[in-house]
């Protein structure tokens, strides 16, 4: 009969940050995009590792979702740059 640390269990994951650069269809607007995706799905492909070392013997990716927007901010503080959230699912087997 398997016990519990057979049985698979979903994590989830999520990560936000500012990036500051170009917005909008500035002038490396895209590349900036370009480079949160990439930092979402780096952090997704180390996740699993950091998984395996603190409570999984087995992990696999699921899904990965990434959200990209500009702040809306007034005043001549303004900061340019995008707010990026990501999402992660893994299904792991309990050590």
């Amino acid at each position: 009969m398997a016990g519990p640390q057979d049985r698979p269990v979903r994590v989830r994951s999520s990560v936000s940050f500012f990036l500051t650069g170009p917005t909008g269809e500035a002038d490396g607007a895209d590349k900036l995009r370009e480079r949160a995706r990439q930092m979402i799905y780096a952090t997704a492909a180390r996740e699993c590792d950091v998984l395996k070392q603190a409570l999984a013997s087995e992990c696999r990716l699921e899904s990965v979702n990434s959200r990209i927007n500009t702040p809306r901010a007034y005043g001549p503080a303004r900061q340019e740059g995008i707010n990026v959230t990501g999402s992660m699912t893994f299904r792991i087997t309990p050590k």
